[in-house]
Order: C-alpha cells, then structure tokens, then sequence
C-alpha cells in the first residue's frame, strides 16, 4: 500500500502549489506594492524581487478627496511570491547538481556545465557542439565549428567526470565507462549533500516568510495572520508543523527527471561496505531514494505499463475447491484478493475485526461472483489471544489451507498500546501476521505440495533497516517509521519461513501491492491520498499480484521471494544499507515465538 509515501509527499510542492494558486488573485495588489510601472504578477521564474518595507502604509484620497486615509497593504502575495521564488531557485541548484553526475549510461546532457575556451572566450560546451547518444555507453560530441575539436577534447578530459574521448573525423566519440565502487558511492553522497542543501535552503525561505508576516504584526487582521500561517507554515508529513522534515517530494520530481540517476540509485543494492557513516543523511538518502523509484514504478501509470508485459492466461485458472484464507479482507485490497479468489471457485474464509461490515462484504462478493463459498472469520488481529482461539476454532474444520493471504495490517500515527502491552501497529503488521502463520502451519502442510503464503508487505519497508527494536522503545515513537520497520520484518519472516519449511511444500512469498487508494491509506494518509488522486492504483490492481501469486505453478516462483507486478522485485536499494540488516531475524524471530508462547488464550 505504500503508505511509508506519507514521508514523501511533503512542503515544498504543496506550498508552491497554494502560493501560486492565488498569484493570478491577486495580481492588482501586486501592482499595488511594486512599482507604477510593473503590470503583470510575478512568476517563480522572474528577477527577485525588490526590497520594500512591508511595514510603510500606502496613503490615498478619500471619497471625499479631504485628507489622507491609511491603508495597510496585503503583503500576502509578496512574501508567497517571494518564497516560492526561492523555492524555484533551490530546486534548479539541485538539477545543475545533477545534471554533473557519471551514472554509467550516456545522457546528452552530461556534458552541458563543461566549460570549453575557444578564441580566448569560455562557454557551455552545448552552446559550441551538439552532444548525442549513439548508445547506452557512447556519446557522439559534433561541435559546430571543426575546428574547435581540441579544445572540447581538452575540456572534456579535464572535467570531473572521467571521460576520455577519441577523435574520429570531426567529431569526438567518448565511451562511457563502468561505475566503480568508489564512485558509485562518492555519487551517493553528492545526491545526499545536495539534497540536504536544497532542504535547508526550502526551510530558509518558508521561515524568511514567516519572519515577515510576524513583522508585519497589526497592520492586518490577525485573521489574515493565520490564513497566511497555515499557507506557508504546512503541516508536515510527521504532523509537526513547520515543516521540519524537509521537502522530499520537490526533490523526488526533480531527481525523477534524470533517468540515468534514477536507475543508478534505485537499483539493487550491490555494495555492502557502504561508506556513508552519517545517520540523518543516510535516512535522507534512503528517503529519496524510494520517492524516486516509488514514483517511476508505483503509480497507476506505472501499473498500466507494467500491464503490457503481462501474460493474461496467468489469470486464467480455476481453483475450484481449493480454500483459501484472507485477512484484513473487509475492504481495500484484502476485499479484493478475496473477490478475485472467490470469482476463480476458491472457498474464500474472509478473516475481519468488524462483524457488521465483514458480512456485507461477504455478501457483496457472493452476489458479485455467484460464488456461495465464501464465509466470514471473526478475529481481532490485534490480540494474540484471538488469533490463538481464531486458529483452534478453524482447525477444528479440519480442512486443508492452500493459500494463506497476510494482508490485515494499519498504520496508528500516535503510540497505543494493546490490551496485551503491545505497541498497536506492531501487534497488527508483525506479531499477528507471525502468530496467524505459524498456527495454520499444520494446516497448511495438509495442503502440500500446492500450499503457499502471501504476505502483503510495502515499498515502505525500502526506507528502513531491520532492528531488534520492534515496538520502538528508542526515541519519539513516529508511527510511519513504525509502519517501515513492521514491512521490513514481514520481508525477513517471509525468508525465514522459506528456509525453515523448505522440506513441508509450503511456498512463502511477499509482495508490494504499489500506491493503492484504500480506506486505509485515505484514512492514515489523507494528504497523500488527496495530491496522488487520479494517480493511485485501484485496490484490484493492488491486489493483482496477490492473485497472481495465488494462481501460479509452484515452479513459477521463488521461495522466500519478494513479488511486484507479477515479477520478482528487489528487496533493498542501492546504498540504502538495508541489506545486512537481515542478519538479526533469527534474534526477532525467537521474541516473536516467546511472545506467541507466553501469550494466552
């Protein structure tokens, strides 16, 4: 479900959007305020803009043309257009950053900042040759004097980027060649120090702003104050006001429009000993990188995409007669697995907290599919206890389970605690899923061979690391961290399992459903919800894989594999050392048996 995106839609690109939104509004004050002679609005792309004393009140005639009157002008559009100014600035400052990197594939405007001298004048060496992309690995430089092939070889060689070109009539040919480790990770920290600048640079100018609209004090309604507050000061992805997580969507959409960087930085990770040692740029790193590779491949588009390469007899079977479990089955996604379980001739058990609404879907998806085998399980995923008694209630059934779907999982942004002394989203995402598992297991062998389990995990797990601190004891509990580390766990569990079980013909597999639109993302995620409307993916085409998943020939697939859009997907990015994390789930996996143990019914 993507929900760890909450970490990624943030300041920059929602204040714009409102700064400009009343731009157009109030064009006339703008007027006012500058000079006579100016008669447009300013644009995030005009010169800065003058200095002025916000405070100086404007003096007019009055109806009567006796005297003066006093009029405290709006300084609204001038401080918005102001930041969003600033804002613009600090994004171009990144993409000229960008714009330098060697990311192993040509990109024709690798070579744009290279400074070449030529008659004794220095200029862009786009403005001298046209630079083209014969393939992944060669770009072709034309200059358009022949003569000046020297010196664009000299430049060229000179520059940063290691390149050695060879003249070939009159034009350059410069091979692009293999990224090294060590550059690999001296371009991870260029991407990680230049987008902690163009955040600090965004915080400068959101609070240059609000200093501004303090100084202004009474000279307009305290109404007015507060309206401009709220547009400048927006309340962040962490539900802190002023904004200090930074604006990683501006650098998302910015890094996006550099696919060689994208596909060098989002890329599985290859290099353990990562250098990096500094803890808030590598959370920066992490975060960027998943918004990058989160918008280039989780959206809807990306799914209709993907889509062209999918084979549509894989969806084509029937498993009649085969029974299948889904949890968190009352809405979003897990309603629809269910429903494409059920419309397939699988007996559907719908695993749900909520006996009202658990019913009517189950007889939304017996009317829909004309399928009578579809059967409501009350269970309150949050209660070891319940799942322990859940399990004995099913297994007294005696019947064999060929697909267990874990998919009931939720994201509580403030710390709760269980009746059980769990942390609330901890109890759910990882204990629940762990304790539902482990107790079908003699079940789901009498399924074997064809027995599987499918974990619904999400891309948020990218963002984080696993650890031992499973109910966030460290620290000010942040409840999409939470949500991460829990996604990260499921990943490692499904590993687990698959190691352990190899021998029982169970397969175990997770899987990222991409940015779906559900209750619960609405619900957790509102303002992520709202600036991606249109642009998420419907809950059946969340639950694709899942089915796909649930439908496919054993020897299709990988134990312990990780699934996107019915493909196997990496399980960590490049640089994000996550990888070796996975070393500690033998230590979680014993405190999550002690606590399934001890737990009573």
């Amino acid at each position: 479900m993507a929900l760890y995106l909450r970490r990624a839609i943030t300041l920059r690109n929602r204040a714009t959007m409102l700064l400009r939104s009343s731009t157009a509004q109030t064009c006339n004050i703008s007027h006012f305020l500058f000079s006579h002679n100016q008669s447009t609005c300013l644009s995030p792309k005009s010169t800065p803009l003058p200095s002025f004393d916000f405070l100086r009140d404007s003096r007019r005639e009055n109806d009567s043309g006796e005297g003066t009157m006093e009029l405290a002008p709006d300084i609204g559009p001038a401080v918005k257009a102001n930041a969003t100014s600033q804002m613009d600035a600090a994004i171009v400052a990144l993409s000229r950053d960008l714009a330098k990197l060697r990311t192993g594939r040509a990109s024709a405007g690798m070579l744009d900042h290279i400074i070449v001298e030529t008659g004794g004048v220095k200029m862009p060496l786009n403005r001298i040759a046209v630079v083209s992309v014969i393939d992944s690995k060669t770009l072709s430089v034309n200059p358009y004097d022949p003569n000046t092939v020297k010196e664009l070889e000299s430049a060229i060689v000179s520059s940063p980027l290691g390149l050695n070109p060879k003249v070939d009539g009159q034009r350059l040919i410069a091979a692009i060649p293999p990224l090294t480790k060590e550059h690999m990770q001296a371009m991870c920290k260029v991407v990680a120090k230049s987008a902690e600048d163009v955040k600090q640079s965004i915080r400068r100018a959101r609070q240059k702003a609000l200093d501004s609209i303090k100084k202004a004090g009474s000279s307009f309604p305290k109404d007015e104050a507060k309206r401009l507050e709220k547009e400048v000061r927006i309340r962040n992805v962490e539900g802190r006001d002023g904004g200090e997580a930074g604006d990683t969507n501006a650098l998302y959409t910015c890094i996006g429009q550099y696919p060689n960087v994208c596909q060098a930085l989002s890329g599985p990770e290859s290099i353990e000993d990562l250098t990096i040692r500094n803890k808030t740029a590598l959370q920066t790193w992490r975060a960027a990188a998943f918004g990058v590779y989160g918008y280039l491949n989780f959206t809807r588009n990306a799914f209709l995409e993907h889509s062209k390469n999918f084979q549509p007899e894989d969806m084509q079977i029937s498993i009649k007669g085969k029974n299948c479990i889904v949890t968190g089955a009352n809405a979003g996604i897990g309603f629809a697995a269910a429903e494409g379980l059920a419309s397939r001739g699988a007996t559907v058990y719908m695993v749900c907290r909520n006996k009202e609404r658990g019913e009517a879907a189950v007889s939304k998806i017996q009317s829909s599919t004309g399928n009578p085998n579809v059967h409501l399980e009350i269970c309150d995923l949050s209660s070891v206890s319940e799942i322990k008694s859940f399990s004995s209630r099913f297994s007294s059934k005696d019947v064999p389970v060929h697909v267990l779907v874990n998919n009931a999982g939720l994201i509580e942004n403030k710390r709760v605690t269980t009746s059980e002394g769990f942390e609330l989203n901890f109890a759910v995402n990882v204990l629940g899923t762990y304790a539902t598992t482990e107790l079908m297991l003699p079940l789901l062998e009498k399924a074997a061979p064809d027995a599987r389990v499918i974990t619904v995990s999400s891309g948020g797990m990218y963002t984080a690391p696993l650890t031992t601190d499973l109910q966030f004891s460290d620290g000010n509990f942040d409840g999409v961290a939470q949500y991460a580390r829990n996604k990260r766990v499921q990943v490692a569990l499904i590993e687990k399992w698959a190691e352990m079980y190899k021998n029982k013909g169970i397969g175990f597999y997770s899987m990222h459903p991409g940015w779906a639109e559900t209750p619960g993302v609405a619900k957790s995620l509102p303002d992520f919800n709202q600036r991606l409307s249109g642009k998420l993916r419907t809950s059946e085409e969340g639950a694709d894989t899942i089915i796909w998943l649930a439908l496919q020939p054993k020897e299709k697939l990988v134990s312990g594999g990780f699934y996107f859009d019915r493909a196997q997907a990496p399980k960590h990015l490049k640089f994000a050392a996550t990888s070796q994390s996975h070393a500690k789930i033998d230590s979680i996996a014993d405190t999550l048996r002690s606590m399934l143990v001890s737990s009573k019914v």
